[in-house]
């Protein structure tokens, strides 16, 4: 009998990583803030200031996991810091899927390398465009859904370092009851 697979986010917050214990769960500190209430401007001025602190420490985390990412691209995966998730033998990391190029997990940060290893964008360039278009589609809909209690998007953050792109994303708790559009592998 085959155990039910635990959810992308369970796994994660299990993972026993170099960056297991540094686990940051920024998902739920983010839907925290964004459910708080407004009811006066000293409300409105305190949640913004919230998702501005919460934000800044996101980027300042991805920052520093994008950069050891990158020094280390040429390092077998076995010496890295933190280890590649995607792997095309079929085995736990393939489940991530294979768009978005490399993925890395990291202190609650969902990282993708954003190189063509799979061949699905006719190069490295385009993938990193992809990104970019990921990137730009968060922020349409955040604008477009400002407010809805039903639609939750990750923290994000584009990272270009040393000629190479990341996207990071906060870990969300996916599973087939959560997904309105998509898959939930990555």
């Amino acid at each position: 009998e085959n155990p039910s697979p635990l959810r992308l986010s369970q796994r994660l917050a299990n993972d026993s990583s170099p960056y297991g214990h540094l686990f940051r769960d920024w998902n739920s500190e983010l839907q925290h803030i964004m459910h708080l209430p407004i009811i006066t401007e000293q409300d409105r001025i305190r949640k913004a200031k919230l998702l501005f602190e919460l934000h800044s420490s996101f980027v300042r985390v991805a920052e520093k996991i994008g950069k050891l990412i990158v020094e280390e691209r040429n390092l077998p995966p076995e010496e890295r810091t933190i280890p590649p998730q995607t792997q095309n033998d079929g085995g736990e990391g393939s489940k991530m899927g294979v768009a978005g190029g490399t993925k890395y997990i990291a202190s609650g940060c969902f990282i993708k390398f954003q190189d063509d290893a799979n061949g699905l964008y006719g190069g490295d360039e385009y993938a990193m465009k992809a990104a970019s278009e990921e990137l730009r589609a968060m922020k349409t809909i955040h604008e477009v859904v400002d407010g809805e209690d039903s639609l939750c998007l990750p923290l994000a953050a584009m990272l270009d370092y040393r000629g190479y792109r990341l996207l990071v994303t906060s870990i969300l708790p996916l599973g087939s009851n959560t997904i309105r559009y998509g898959s939930n592998d990555g």
